[in-house]
């Protein structure tokens, strides 16, 4: 399958080398178009209506952090290598193909309770059935992404688009207890259009299987986990509900999903509207060894072996407007998601954890001289998060809204013929707007909801300023290529809140530099 991923993506790359540039949205060389990427990639049958360039743009990047705040299952420093390519071509009138491919190598630094390949930077709790012990220690992970897929008009009515995905994970922790995990999804979409003058509708229907397999060791055979706090293993089956389960050292976790989405489109020529709704549900197994069986040693994925499921329903809506003022141009991107999570144990027939989480995301970009290289821009980002999770044996009821509000503005300068320099500047803040944590303790063992529940709560309840400052110099090469040098600079400082007895104090670092060439 990768092998067959791997030809299909090169042969995209050397069809988008041919770029016309004849179009009026060139996605590839202007930070104001990120959000119109995004949701072509996630919804291709907009293509049809869009007038966008052909691009092919490859990358190489160094991206760091340094987390001094942080939720406590996230490492304190992150050091990713990046390398990456994305094209877009139009073969004819009629068919249109697209894709990226990247991979990374990360080293993660001094992070505990978690040994898993999941992360709380960007999410407030982890999924659950995981096991986790206090000792901290380092990781080296590498990632490979495919993401491709082709649109095809059948006739100027009809149209019909397909896109597949595939990702391929290996994680290793650098101390004990070591877990190793290694993981491979693949994912499948596939869409149908009709047009009617200016309006689109469309159906669709996605598939994706991601299997993961970890085995988690001890190379120091002398040490006693049972005897040592730090290296004691146990299973969070929720959010405040662990045990203790001693065939942690090999298990699978794999993860089915199935739903189907639907769209409308509104174009004309000065301005176009899409909204894109999928709804999707996964399960996920969680298997263990089979005690009772003769080969305890794999986890065989058969029923008996279930341990635990987790269920997730999701619905997400997209929407995308564009409006054109003469030579201006107005960006909106508006996403909302509401997602259900709840677990169930095979074995005791007890469902003891629900998680829910409503976000909205509003992205306003305004852009002047939108067709010269002078461009200047400036909006807004708006993110509204409301998150509850409950856990019914571990006692624990979490809830957080916060607001999240930052405004940018940006600008191209063409310096020469040859030469041309961007500038982006944003400063935003995360407001709490509700903090609600009821636990109470049911054993002697504090230790997850002191450093876990309680910490990430804390962090979750603090004020956070935010400042951003991206710098682009584009060199113009021989036969329409562009050679880009980037150096990205992000600062998440805390802010004292007084209506918190405890604070979460120190300043985030983020920062990314690399070269693209675009042809």
């Amino acid at each position: 399958m990768f092998k067959v991923n791997k030809y299909l993506f090169l042969l995209l790359l050397s069809c988008a080398a041919n770029a016309q540039l004849n179009d009026s949205i060139n996605l590839s060389k202007n930070e104001h178009f990120a959000e119109v990427k995004s949701f072509v990639w996630e919804n291709p049958m907009i293509i049809k209506q869009l007038n966008l360039r052909n691009y092919t743009k490859t990358s190489v990047n160094i991206d760091f952090k340094d987390l001094n705040i942080k939720r406590q299952q996230t490492p304190e420093e992150v050091l990713n290598y990046n390398f990456s390519s994305e094209g877009l071509y139009h073969f004819s009138d009629k068919v249109s193909v697209f894709g990226d491919f990247s991979f990374t190598k990360q080293n993660e630094k001094n992070f505990g309770y978690n040994l898993s390949s999941n992360r709380t930077e960007n999410q407030m709790v982890l999924p659950t059935n995981y096991y986790y012990s206090p000792k901290k220690a380092d990781w080296t992970n590498q990632f490979y992404a495919f993401n491709g897929g082709i649109v095809y008009d059948i006739t100027e009515a009809l149209a019909i688009g397909a896109k597949a995905k595939y990702r391929n994970e290996a994680l290793a922790r650098k101390s004990d207890p070591r877990p190793k995990i290694t993981s491979n999804e693949m994912g499948f979409d596939g869409f149908i259009a009709y047009t009617l003058g200016k309006h689109t509708l469309q159906v669709g229907g996605l598939y994706n299987q991601k299997d993961e397999l970890t085995t988690i060791y001890f190379e120091n055979t002398f040490l006693n986990p049972s005897s040592d706090p730090l290296y004691y293993i146990k299973l969070a089956t929720g959010y405040g509900y662990n045990i203790y389960d001693n065939t942690y050292n090999k298990f699978n976790n794999v993860d089915l999903t199935k739903g189907f989405n639907a769209g409308y489109t509104f174009k004309s020529d000065t301005q176009a509207f899409s909204v894109f709704y999928e709804y999707s549900k996964s399960m996920n197994n969680f298997y263990q060894k089979n005690e009772f069986s003769s080969n305890s040693n794999t986890p065989i994925q058969t029923e008996e072996n279930v341990r635990y499921k987790l269920r997730t329903i999701s619905n997400k809506i997209n929407a995308l407007y564009i409006k054109t003022f003469g030579k201006d141009q107005l960006i909106a991107n508006a996403k909302i998601n509401f997602s259900k999570q709840d677990n169930f144990n095979t074995r005791t027939f007890i469902q003891n954890y629900q998680l829910k989480n409503q976000n909205l995301t509003l992205n306003v970009n305004y852009l002047k001289d939108s067709q010269t290289d002078s461009k200047t821009a400036f909006g807004t980002n708006i993110i509204l998060d409301n998150l509850t999770a409950k856990d019914l044996l571990g006692m624990t009821n979490k809830q957080i809204n916060s607001l999240e509000f930052s405004i940018f503005a940006n600008k191209e300068f063409r310096l020469n013929k040859n030469n041309k320099l961007f500038a982006h500047l944003e400063a935003g803040t995360y407001q709490l707007l509700k903090n609600e944590l009821d636990y109470k303790a049911i054993t002697q063992d504090q230790d997850f909801a002191n450093n876990v529940i309680i910490h990430d709560h804390i962090y979750d309840g603090t004020s956070k300023l935010l400042t951003k400052a991206k710098l682009y110099y584009d060199i113009q090469l021989r036969k329409g290529k562009t050679l880009r040098v980037n150096i990205d600079y992000q600062n998440l400082s805390a802010l004292k809140n007084n209506k918190q007895e405890q604070q979460i104090n120190g300043t985030n670092h983020y920062i990314n530099t690399g070269i693209s060439i675009f042809y």
